[in-house]
């Protein structure tokens, strides 16, 4: 999923939704990052793979300039995520473990906030949404909740299998996965929950693939860490579907008290109208009748000027006959 988004640069500036799905993967990355930080050794080899990465965040940081364009208060944060990238890159190489870590929390904790405003703007460019688009999609959240905790009480199943048979574990994984990939199918669920299950998908298929490794016995410790992985993205999609749900909730009983005020609006104008046509009439009552201008005032929408042909010429006619 991130590999996608990362494809949609240019679209970015025009979809919000997207950018806060390509923030929330950026999050996720540099999470994952930080606690492999915090594990290892700077001194050894394989640390120069930490570097790569975080080189790899601070580029990507740079794809989100495009969607915050049109954000101003989101450009500072920006800005200040992008530094401490670069410099959590800089304490990587010269391995620093504590200034790395006091950086990569910077990036976190920027990106966060950019994360929340631009949720903030998505939400608003949603409330023109009709009261039957918002039900619809109440609806597929709650089929998608319950669709996850399925999947969820399956991962748990795979936790108690990893013990004794990883083997075995692994291909009950690939069935959480296939479960995941599934969710979203012909469903208005929000770009946020869709890169949530994408990721959860993705983990869980890596887990499987892990796990399925080898002869039919315990976990090890590299394949307990990937099945780790996968129900941490389990849960927060879970999480993310969730709290989605409860947002759609709250929009579906906004539109609906916004269109009733509408309809209760428009009512007040066509009553208001009948009386000042009720008014003119009993006026009117106490006088010879009404002027030209004032019948106009009386007359319905939509009633047209009766014609008469003058009695005279129907008359002519019969005496030309």
């Amino acid at each position: 999923m991130l590999e996608k988004l990362e494809d949609t640069q240019g679209l970015l500036g025009a979809d919000r939704q997207t950018a806060l799905a390509f923030a929330r993967n950026l999050i996720d990355k540099q999470q994952k990052l930080r606690e492999a930080t915090r594990q290892a050794d700077l001194s050894q080899p394989d640390a120069e793979r930490l570097v790569e990465r975080q080189a790899d965040v601070r580029k990507n940081l740079n794809k989100l300039t495009e969607a915050i364009g049109t954000l101003p208060a989101a450009e500072p944060l920006l800005d200040r995520a992008k530094l401490a990238a670069y410099d959590a890159t800089g304490r990587l190489f010269d391995n620093k473990k504590d200034e790395a870590l006091a950086e990569q929390g910077r990036v976190l904790g920027n990106l966060a906030e950019i994360a929340e405003q631009l949720a903030n703007v998505a939400d608003a460019s949603q409330s023109d949404r009709s009261s039957a688009e918002v039900n619809q999609q109440v609806k597929d959240l709650e089929l998608a909740r319950a669709d996850i905790e399925n999947i969820r009480k399956q991962q748990a199943e795979v936790d108690r299998t990893a013990p004794e048979n990883a083997n075995a574990a692994g291909k009950k994984e690939q069935a959480v996965a296939k479960g995941l990939d599934r969710i979203d199918d012909n469903r208005q669920l929000p770009k946020a929950v869709a890169s949530r299950l994408a990721s959860a998908e993705q983990a869980a298929a890596t887990a499987a693939q892990a796990l399925e490794k080898g002869p039919p016995q315990a976990a090890d410790e590299p394949q307990k860490q990937f099945l780790e992985g996968a129900d941490r993205a389990i849960e927060r999609a879970a999480a993310e579907i969730e709290a989605a749900l409860n947002d759609a909730k709250r929009k579906e009983a906004g539109v609906k008290i916004g269109e009733l005020a509408r309809a209760a609006e428009a009512l007040e104008r066509a009553a208001a109208a009948q009386r000042d046509i009720a008014q003119t009439a009993k006026n009117a009552a106490g006088k010879e009748g009404l002027d030209a201008e004032a019948a106009k005032t009386l007359r319905r929408p939509g009633e047209g000027r009766r014609t008469h042909r003058p009695e005279g010429r129907r008359r002519d006619r019969k005496d030309c006959q």
